[in-house]
């Protein structure tokens, strides 16, 4: 139980990650074509 919820908080930190990064690089592009 324990090792599957740090998995998945694992899981849920990279994607929050990666969303992160994806909304940054829109803002810049969008910086960028203004």
């Amino acid at each position: 139980m324990m090792v599957s919820f740090l998995r998945d908080h694992t899981v849920a930190k990279l994607l929050v990650d990666l969303m992160t990064k994806v909304v940054e690089i829109k803002a810049l592009d969008g910086g960028r074509a203004r």
